[in-house]
C-alpha cells in the first residue's frame, strides 16, 4: 500500500520504468483489491 500511498519503497523511489504515483488511501485500497481480485494467469503447461 505504501507504494502507492507515497511511490516509495523502502524509503527510496521507484527505479525506472515503474513511474512514481501518490494515490490517496481510499483509492490505493480499490486498486489494491481489484488486483487480488484477478485470477492468475494459465501457466504453460495449462496454455496448451
Amino acid at each position: 500500500m505504501q507504494i502507492l500511498e507515497t511511490g516509495l519503497r523502502d524509503g527510496r523511489p521507484l527505479g525506472a520504468p515503474m513511474p512514481r504515483y501518490q494515490f490517496d488511501r481510499e483509492d490505493a485500497e480499490a486498486i489494491t483489491a481489484y488486483l487480488r481480485s484477478l485470477k492468475p494467469p494459465p501457466r504453460p503447461a495449462e496454455m496448451q
